[in-house]
Parts: structure tokens; C-alpha cells; sequence
């Protein structure tokens, strides 16, 4: 893990975490449910035509491969407010039938606002034959049709108030803001991008982390990754801001760069994560590696925690929930082995296993039921330990949404022997 965008992530892990204690405080309650962007999802725009020819086997085979959400298009700025209205239905009734749920997206220019609008709130507002809704709507923040930024930026944000106003705080709403590394390196993309006041408006964050085409191999997309969660914590301010990531474009990528992009999400404790889209999914390893995903609750403390952390952290009753599936720490590289320390509470058999740098360390035995163990030392060997790059370490519990295990770590610290 040697590249300078990852180096500059790890630098700022500590300070994210103070930053997140600080603005948890401060931040008001979360409005609506961000149910339907938990867990592993899948896109689906209005020119998958193979997709829209039969929604109800599509939704099938979304579902068998794992699917939890299905983020389907509704319309562009170019097109009808809802492009397909029969197929949309059946989508929203075949997902909710198979337990799954479907939240709609919309492109606007952002150059006729009140036609923006208008096919905004007809996604919001659409009913199937049933009566069946979309579980939840995000705008899809990318166009450039408005060429000036400063302008763009005006216009998005009354086109969100006037989103927001219509639905209340109640409703659940998501930002698809465009890739936060060329937001970065891009001066004439979208300058000043504003992070902070979109918060105000939307629930949660979908950045388009399109990496396929620039980075190869899986470190270099596992580090993409990392530095678009990064940029988005440091523009909001706050490293708990609920995060749903996005990879892709799918059929530019293999099976280990999925496998990589995967493990950056649960290393941060997103929400969620989906590849763009589902029908450029085609690697047959891709769909095992996107169910790794767990269903996250938003979490506080973000992940990963600085290693020597005391926090009890899992899924402890009336300590912290936030972390139900997996907690990860990050460490400094480290010459030889080590001592890692901690303690656990309430390890049932074979429930918790330890990880260092994705190997498999041991399961940890058993403790005493609903209680705290002594402190613990397992030794991690010199031979799964980086020297000269950051090392992860992750408790993993056996239990998974919605049957979570009770578990919990705490006073985590790797030392020298």
C-alpha cells in the first residue's frame, strides 16, 4: 500500500476520527431511514434495454446474485419524465416482492430548472399499478450542460431545496456527486464543489468513484477507493457523513480490482456499495465479492479506528450498534512481529475471527456471556505485517444483517514484543 493518494489517507485517519467525535455532537439527528442504501446494490440506466425488456426476470436475477437495492433510472433531461412507466412498475413490484428495494435516480441539466423538478418529483411521486413506490430518490449530479461552475453550483443547490421542501424531512434522499478525485486533480471540472451545503439537502452521498479506467491492479483500485471516501469526509467535515460507494464501469475491471474495491468499502464502514452497472457485471468472481458487503447502520466512529484505540466498538448493548458486522483498525508499517492486545465481550463459540492485512490470524475463544474479557495478546507474525506501509487489523463477526451477533472489542493496541 505505497501509493501518495493512500499515504495521504492514512495521515489524516486520526485527525478524522477526532474530527467525527466533534461533529457528531454538533450534527442534528439523521432525518429519514437510509435502509434502502445499506448492503450491496446495482445499477440500472434507461438504455439498458435488455435489462427493461422483462423487469421481473432482471429483478430475479439481481436477486439471486445477492442483490439488495436496485437503483433505477427514471429519466434524463433529455427524455420524459418517466421514461418507461409500465416497466418502471413492474421493477418496483417484482423488487418488493422478492424483499429487495429500489430507489430511482434522475439526470437533470440543471438549465431548465422547473422541468428538472417536475421529473424529479414524478419519480418521487410515481405509483405502480399496485400502488407500489420507490423507496427513495437521489439526483444524479454530473451534467456540465451549465458551463460555468459557480453558476452549476447556484443552480444545484435551489434545484435540491425545492427537492427537498416538496418531500420533507422525512424522506429519504441521495446526492450521486461526481468521481471526488477528479473534483480534486480537475480544476475545470467543477471548482469548489460544495460538499458542506449539500448536506443540508440530501441524506447521504453516492460518489461515482469511476476507477476503471484509471486505475489498474488492486492496490492502485483499492487506494482510489480509499481517496474518494477520504475527499468526501474531509469536504463535508465530518468522517461519519453516511457514504454508499460506487465502483466501475463493471466490465472494466477483474476480479481482484471487485475484491479490492469491496474491502475499501467495508475498511470504512460505508453503508454500502454497488459497481456500475449490472449489465456490465459480467466477471463470474464479481457478485461474490460485492455480498461481502455488509448491511451497515451508519457508524460513529468512522472506520477505520487509529490502532491503540480504547472505544469499545460491535454490536454491544447500550455501548455501540453502529458497528454490528466488522471493525477495522489501522496501524503504522511494522519491522518483525507483534503483540496485538485487546479486549472482547461476550465471544460466543467460533463467532470472532482476526485479521491482519486480509489473512486470516485465528477465531477467538471464547469469554464469559454478556461480560467483558481480561486482556488478551496474540501475537501477529513478522510475515503478515507491512514494514513500510500502513497494516489493517479487523475483528469479523460470524452474524449477519438482520440476525447480528452481540460481540465487541476494546483497548486494541499492537506492540512490539
Amino acid at each position: 500500500m505505497t501509493s501518495h493518494v493512500f499515504q495521504a489517507f492514512v495521515a489524516m485517519a486520526v485527525m478524522l476520527t477526532a474530527l467525527a467525535g466533534a461533529s457528531a455532537a454538533t450534527r442534528a439527528p439523521d432525518r429519514p431511514s437510509l435502509f434502502a442504501y445499506r448492503g450491496m446494490g446495482t445499477w440500472v440506466d434507461i438504455f439498458d434495454d435488455a435489462l427493461w425488456a422483462d423487469p421481473s426476470a432482471t429483478v430475479q436475477a439481481m436477486h439471486a446474485e445477492g442483490v439488495r437495492t436496485i437503483y433505477l433510472e427514471t429519466s434524463n433531461y433529455s427524455h420524459r419524465a418517466i421514461v418507461f412507466p409500465l416497466k418502471v412498475g413492474q421493477f418496483i413490484d417484482s423488487a418488493h416482492l422478492a424483499g429487495m428495494r429500489v430507489v430511482a435516480w434522475y439526470l437533470p441539466s440543471f438549465e431548465h430548472l422547473k422541468a428538472d423538478f417536475r421529473k424529479s418529483m414524478a419519480a418521487i411521486d410515481y405509483r405502480s399499478s399496485t400502488g407500489g413506490a420507490f423507496d427513495s430518490f437521489a439526483l444524479d449530479i454530473e451534467s456540465r450542460v451549465v458551463a460555468d461552475p459557480a453558476a452549476r453550483t447556484r443552480r444545484l443547490l435551489d434545484l435540491s431545496k425545492w427537492i427537498r421542501d416538496a418531500v420533507g424531512p422525512s424522506y429519504p434522499l441521495g446526492a450521486i456527486i461526481p468521481n471526488p478525485v477528479r473534483l480534486a486533480t480537475e480544476s475545470s471540472f467543477w471548482r469548489n464543489f460544495p460538499y458542506v451545503e449539500l448536506v443540508q439537502y440530501y441524506d447521504l452521498f453516492l460518489p461515482m468513484c469511476y476507477f476503471g479506467a484509471v486505475a489498474n491492479g488492486s492496490q492502485a483500485v483499492h487506494d482510489y477507493t480509499a481517496s474518494c471516501i477520504e475527499l468526501i469526509r474531509t469536504g463535508v467535515g465530518d468522517a461519519t457523513v453516511p457514504i454508499h460507494g460506487i465502483g466501475g464501469v463493471a466490465n472494466n475491471l477483474d476480479g481482484a480490482e471487485i475484491l479490492a474495491f469491496g474491502r475499501a468499502v467495508r475498511e470504512n464502514g460505508l453503508l454500502g456499495g454497488s459497481l456500475y452497472d449490472f449489465a456490465t457485471t459480467t466477471d463470474p468472481t464479481a457478485w461474490g465479492s460485492l455480498r461481502t458487503i455488509p448491511v451497515n447502520p451508519k457508524q460513529s466512529p468512522a472506520l477505520p479506528m487509529p490502532i491503540g484505540s480504547a472505544d469499545p466498538l460491535g454490536n454491544v448493548p447500550r455501548v455501540d450498534r453502529t458497528h454490528p458486522k466488522e471493525v477495522f483498525y489501522l496501524a503504522p508499517g511494522a519491522a518483525g512481529s507483534m503483540n496485538l492486545t485487546f479486549q472482547a465481550f461476550d465471544v460466543g463459540e467460533a463467532e470472532l475471527t482476526l485479521w491482519v492485512n486480509w489473512q486470516l490470524v485465528r477465531t477467538i475463544r471464547t469469554g464469559p456471556a454478556n461480560k467483558w474479557t481480561k486482556t488478551r495478546t496474540t501475537a501477529i507474525p513478522d510475515e503478515l505485517l507491512l514494514d513500510d506501509a500502513p497494516n489493517y487489523v479487523a475483528f469479523t463477526a460470524s452474524g449477519d444483517f438482520p440476525a447480528w451477533s452481540i460481540w465487541g472489542v476494546r483497548e486494541v493496541s499492537l506492540t512490539a514484543p
